[in-house]
């Protein structure tokens, strides 16, 4: 009977968890049924890599033995095909764990390791790989010749075998620094299907003997019959070991976004499993790329002076502020464009749809994931000066800018079951430059400057949503990024000749500063938790997943769904 997801996650949590201090962070499991759903695709879609037979590689055999006879060079080569048996599928998977296996495992790996393993000690998993059909092709010089013709003639004969292929399956990082399940074989059976050498006096390839030698050619049937077979041994092994290298599989880092750091592979008898803590990945720099070439474009073609006067002629009034940016500055409304596309239609949860039965993914996320997702990715500062403003005030003139920063803190994240949740508090502050110089016609101006701080009005929350709706191109678990209402700067101790200055520069930081980091925190976060590659690696198998459902067992949001492969 197959497990359900839920049950397997929560067996495998306890086995990946025993001896950690903290429990794992993140569970992936695939069932055998889709691995096997996979095989028969690959086989389908690669035969090239299943097919070595003589028609299709005829100077490229499993196998070759070349060999000196008198003086006459000769050769025997070796094809094979894997078939598809009738009733049967080509190749197999077999996830079940068996005690007799895992012994005669352990004794392999005391031979070939050197090492002895404790009773405790933890082996790699096993899994076994059945070819229930490989058709052996051998290809070996007839010795009679008269013409001397060339190339010379060769017997051609095909035997089937079927192939049990014992691996162990580990994690193993590639040539691209990823993580991907490979095979490795430590036990290979051959089992010839159908004989063509048995002597048996029955075989009708043979003919019956005659009595009086019979006993002599069932002798020299049994020596070219086992020649054969040892041949076929070498040959097919070294098939079946490659096979096994390098078989795909379909991987299991389906997490976006962060890293993740392998800890336990698990293989049950319905799935295999994969535990694993968070390694994430920093994305502040990104988020400050993105703001500096949003700032950088809003002002792209003006001049300074430009600058100065459109800033300084700005109304106070928020609603005419914005239309008039739209109609003086193109690189301000499309900003402002970008803010509202961004932040509207923004993702949102239902309620979800309960566990299924049986899955072929199945995805278990602790809270933790969502807490150190939020300190890591909720981090990100920008410190920045305005451009110099100036006007013009009758008896006398003033200048000014502000150097501000905006910065996101004291995040956190969990899961309130099957709700996760991350946020953060937003602070901002800075300073003004000021400068006001009075006129005096009998010689240089009277200049006074003031640096006061500024600061938000109120408080100011980021939120970090998580949609839990359907799967969407292989992707689930959407983050979106809502940001509360912006309650303005504050500036206290101005005398009155600078104060439309300071609402210039207030305006700059509060109206295109502002938005241009939320823009590069929303373009951020525009990411997917989970993310199934849409095609095996190496492969040319497509994936694609549906029936999602989402629920949570052992303090830990699970998420499933149903692949299939073209």
């Amino acid at each position: 009977m197959t497990s359900s997801p839920s049950a397997i996650l929560r067996d495998v949590a306890q086995t990946a968890n025993a001896g950690y201090s903290q429990p794992a962070d993140i569970l992936v499991s695939l069932s055998e049924a889709s691995l096997n759903a996979f095989l028969r695709k690959h086989y389908d879609k690669n035969s090239d890599f299943y097919d070595r037979s003589r028609s299709k590689q005829p100077d490229q055999p499993v196998y070759a033995l070349e060999f000196d006879d008198h003086g006459i060079k000769r050769r025997i080569r070796f094809w094979a095909k894997v078939a598809h048996a009738q009733g049967r599928e080509p190749i197999a998977i077999d996830l079940k764990q068996v005690a007799a296996s895992n012994t005669r495992f352990r004794a392999w790996w005391k031979a070939t390791k050197g090492n002895s393993p404790k009773a405790t000690s933890k082996m790699p998993p096993n899994v076994r790989i059945d070819i229930p059909s490989i058709v052996l092709q051998v290809n070996f010089p007839k010795l009679d010749n008269p013409g001397n013709t060339s190339p010379a003639p060769e017997h051609q004969i095909d035997f089937d075998y079927s192939i049990s292929a014992q691996c162990f399956v580990m994690v193993k990082r590639n040539v691209a620094g990823e993580d991907e399940l490979t095979l490795h074989d430590w036990e290979i059976t051959i089992t010839p299907n159908n004989d063509p050498f048995t002597p048996d006096a029955a075989n009708p390839v043979w003919g019956r003997p005659n009595q009086t030698c019979e006993a002599d050619l069932k002798k020299l049937r049994v020596l070219v019959r086992d020649a054969f077979t040892m041949g076929a041994n070498v040959a097919l092994t070294d098939l079946a070991k490659k096979l096994a290298l390098k078989l795909r599989l379909p991987p299991l880092n389906v997490i976006s976004g962060i890293k993740i750091a392998p800890r336990e592979l698990i293989v049950t008898d319905d799935a295999i499993a994969l535990s694993a803590n968070v390694h994430p990945t920093q994305l502040a720099a990104k988020a400050i790329e993105i703001y500096r070439t949003e700032m950088r474009s809003v002002f792209e073609g003006l001049s300074e002076r430009q600058v100065s006067e459109i800033l300084s002629n700005a109304p106070k009034e928020d609603k005419k502020r914005v239309e008039y940016f739209r109609q003086k500055l193109p690189g301000v409304a499309r900003l402002n464009d970008k803010f509202t596309a961004l932040s509207t239609g923004r993702a949102g949860t239902r309620k979800p749809d309960p566990l299924a039965a049986t899955a072929d993914l199945a995805v278990g996320i602790s809270g933790n994931v969502f807490d150190v997702l939020a300190k890591e990715w909720l981090k990100v500062d920008v410190s920045e000066c305005s451009p110099w403003d100036g006007v013009d005030i009758g008896v006398g003139y003033a200048r000014g800018r502000g150097c501000y920063w905006f910065s996101l803190r004291n995040a956190n994240g969990g899961l309130n079951g099957t709700t996760p949740f991350m946020g953060c508090d937003v602070a901002a502050g800075g300073q003004l430059n000021l400068e006001a110089c009075l006129r005096d016609p009998c010689g240089d101006s009277h200049c006074a400057t003031w640096n006061p701080g500024i600061g938000l009005r109120g408080p100011l929350k980021v939120e970090l949503k998580v949609s839990t709706s359907s799967w969407d191109d292989n992707r689930c678990l959407k983050l979106s990024l809502h940001v509360d209402r912006f309650p303005g700067l504050e500036v206290y101790g101005l005398p009155e000749m600078v104060e439309d200055l300071v609402n210039a520069i207030l305006n700059f930081i509060s109206e295109i500063a502002f938005k241009a980091w939320v823009n590069a925190l929303l373009t951020m976060f525009q990411v997917y938790i989970v993310e199934v590659p849409l095609r095996v690696p190496g492969t040319n198998v497509d994936v694609k997943l549906s029936r999602f459902t989402v629920g949570s067992s052992a303090g830990m949001l699970i998420v499933t769904g149903t692949i299939t492969y073209s």
